[in-house]
């Protein structure tokens, strides 16, 4: 399973999201979990056909979604939003641990609901 997480940068949110993801799979002995982060204006212009190789791809604000279905062709079904705005200075210091709770509060059900019905 291949998870990509998305947000504005590629810096904060996504590489923090995929920590956390990694660490619920392991929880939930997931075998051959993989997850990758990408930010949509870091710079990076990869082809739509990156994009195909992710079960899923989980991105941190609404916008994030509508760029990657616009730009990349992206299929909406393909897409989750958690809704996780950019709020807090990479050099605040309680960033890791305020991302960490509410992502893993996120991701859980997406996780759960995911692995359940496949």
């Amino acid at each position: 399973m291949k998870h990509l997480f998305v947000c504005t940068g590629g810096i904060t949110r996504s590489q923090e999201a995929v920590l956390v993801a990694t660490k619920l799979a392991d929880h939930y002995e997931f075998k051959d979990y993989e997850a990758d982060y990408f930010g949509i204006d870091s710079g990076q212009k990869p082809d739509s056909e990156v994009f195909t190789k992710y079960d899923l791809i989980i991105c941190m604000e609404e916008s994030h979604k509508v760029d990657l279905m616009k730009k990349y062709a992206v299929p909406e079904e393909k897409i989750r939003v958690l809704d996780i705005p950019d709020e807090h200075s990479r050099s605040e210091s309680k960033l890791k641990e305020i991302l960490d709770k509410v992502l893993f509060e996120k991701l859980e059900p997406i996780f759960h609901t995911f692995y359940t019905v496949i």
